[in-house]
């Protein structure tokens, strides 16, 4: 089973609870942090998956997993 890796990076909005996703509703997780930065919207802001609220966690989790 894969885990959570720190290098792994999302775009997050904290005000409205919501991570970057692809069509699918797969979450987009970068292996580099300058290219997250680069798709941040008003108000979001990249992290480390492993930083994430757990319900974002775990499904990140399913979508490696799966």
């Amino acid at each position: 089973m894969k885990q959570l890796s720190p290098t792994d990076y999302v775009v997050y909005n904290r005000q409205h609870q919501y991570v970057l996703q692809f069509a699918n509703g797969d979450i987009i997780l970068y292996g580099d942090k300058a290219e997250a930065e680069a798709d941040c919207q008003h108000g979001d802001i990249v992290i480390p998956c492993t930083k994430l609220p757990k319900l974002f966690q775990t499904l990140i989790l399913k979508q490696i997993n799966k």
